[in-house]
């Protein structure tokens, strides 16, 4: 498959291989050199709720209750640091 380079510098990435990693607008593609004229392409989701389930947790807690429990604790850090 092939791609050709702008005269900016951009290429379109071929349908296919979008597919295949199931890119879609805004994801984030690393470029890592392995070793001349050879890179490897990855990508990371932009999107939030594709990291749902990522971290494994013993208990459900509400994002309500997370926010207050910070709030509470960065109030106790910042009052310790005399700030």
């Amino acid at each position: 498959m092939t791609a050709t380079l702008t005269s900016k510098g951009q290429v379109t990435i071929p349908k296919a291989i979008r597919d295949l990693l199931d890119l879609a607008s805004q994801d984030l593609l690393i470029f890592t050199v392995r070793k001349p004229k050879e890179v490897v392409m990855t990508s990371i989701k932009t999107d939030l709720m594709s990291l749902r389930g990522a971290l494994k947790v013993k208990k459900y807690i509400p994002f309500k209750t997370a926010r207050r429990q910070a709030e509470k604790l960065a109030g106790k850090q910042i009052a310790a640091e005399g700030l």
